[in-house]
């Protein structure tokens, strides 16, 4: 059974349910990915909620204060309109 809370979404009255999940962070033309972070997802629309220590330390984090776990290779692709 999952736990939700008793707090709607924000957006489409939801149900918000305590995951960890994994953010990706840009900052300064740099992309950071913090795994395993709390938060409150909306089981309808996939919102996420962050509480106001985790976001302080996710910007610690991206600030350089932990060392990184490990580093991955992302590809890069650009837009195109085909007609």
């Amino acid at each position: 059974m999952k736990k939700t809370t008793k707090e709607p979404c924000d957006f489409c009255n939801g149900h918000l349910e305590p995951r960890l999940v994994t953010v990706d962070w840009r900052r300064g033309g740099a992309l950071k990915v913090i795994e395993n972070v709390p938060a409150l997802v909306c089981d309808h629309c996939g919102e996420r909620y962050y509480s106001a220590s985790t976001t302080r330390a996710m910007e610690a984090i991206v600030k350089g204060g932990r060392a990184r776990k490990r580093f991955i290779r992302v590809p890069v692709a650009k837009f195109e309109v085909v007609a």
